[in-house]
């Protein structure tokens, strides 16, 4: 039996014996891009456990996002847009903004793995940690 599967960005092709039980994980189902930014919004405005975003960026001198490394399947190129907007209708200038990439235990991202995470604007607009 012939299975594919995913490495990196692409597949490797695996030949397993016939009797060979394979189980798959379910990935979940997104949102349309057309949805994005209400439920953004949404969670934003109703955090879980923490005061909301103004609240926390009310005065401060310098705010950091943290978002996920490229391991992850997280689409930040489509969130981040909408958490920095609202920082900045929060009062946040965006020169006083850094995102941090959370690498964890993996390797510093390059600057092509950069433009990967957070997209081409960004990258070059902030000062990534």
């Amino acid at each position: 039996m012939e299975v594919k599967l995913p490495l990196g960005k692409g597949f490797v092709v695996a030949e397993l014996p016939e009797d060979t039980v394979v189980v798959e994980s379910s990935i979940p189902r997104g949102v349309p891009a057309s949805e994005v930014g209400g439920l953004v919004d949404s969670a934003l405005d109703n955090p879980i456990g923490s005061p909301r975003h103004e609240e926390l960026a009310h005065g401060a001198e310098r705010v950091a996002v943290l978002v996920t490394d490229k391991t992850r399947a997280t689409p930040v190129k489509l969130l981040l847009p909408y958490v920095l907007q609202r920082l900045g209708r929060a009062g946040v200038p965006r020169d006083r903004i850094v995102v941090v990439v959370a690498t964890g235990l993996h390797r510093p991202h390059g600057y092509e793995e950069l433009r990967e995470v957070v997209g081409n604007y960004y990258v070059s607009l902030f000062a990534l940690f």
